[in-house]
């Protein structure tokens, strides 16, 4: 007996590919068995008002997606480190290559400690434009490709697209990055002021 589960899921219960305990059952159902769609924790209280043995078999679909979600939440987290390598590389080499501002900025002013913050706030702007236009951009993409991929996937699906920000991945990613800028302009705000103490350009760039 089956109430509210889809074809696919009655006939994976019934041959099972694999020896697997919990769901789905690892046995085809028993001649008094029942299905039921619903909170798994209310199997048992189901079970013992019906006085029989009540299932409540996983979606198939979900086998699939969770690893594909685990992909892309992987893919997610990185592609945060490796920006972050890139953030720091090229942040090290900016500072290098404008040592000469350094001095010129100086001669007209203004002091290291306003230069660093400066470089900081600067190098900031860039990082949070750079993140909210990526975020912007791979939810629009996912709007555009994401339905008629499905679609062409599976024909008959009726599909109204729902965009969706999984929380955990998001928040990693921006932990990461934050720690690379810090970084960044820790190390940025130390070669300005090594580099405004200097007295020559070749020092300053060295």
């Amino acid at each position: 007996m089956k109430a509210g589960r889809p074809l696919a899921a009655l006939i994976e219960n019934q041959l099972p590919s694999q020896i697997v305990s919990g769901t789905p059952a690892p046995t085809p159902p028993l001649p008094s068995e029942l299905w039921a769609a619903g909170d798994a924790a209310a199997a048992a209280s189901l079970a013992q008002a019906l006085d029989t043995t009540v299932s409540t078999p996983a979606d198939p679909s979900a086998v699939v997606t969770r690893w594909v979600v685990a992909t892309w939440n992987t893919a997610a987290v990185g592609g945060a480190l490796l920006a972050g390598v890139a953030l720091v590389a090229l942040l090290t080499a900016l500072t290098s290559q404008r040592a000469g501002e350094v001095l010129v900025l100086r001669a007209l002013g203004i002091a290291a400690t306003q230069q660093s913050r400066m470089r900081a706030v600067e190098s900031g702007l860039v990082v949070v434009l750079a993140a909210l236009l990526g975020i912007a951009g791979g939810m629009l993409l996912a709007a555009l490709l994401v339905p008629s991929l499905v679609e062409r996937a599976v024909p008959a699906a009726q599909l109204t697209p729902a965009l969706a920000v999984d929380p955990w991945p998001l928040l990693i990613t921006a932990v990461v990055v934050a720690a690379s800028w810090g970084g960044s302009a820790f190390g940025a705000a130390l070669a300005v002021r090594r580099q405004a103490a200097s007295t020559r350009l070749e020092e300053a760039a060295a």
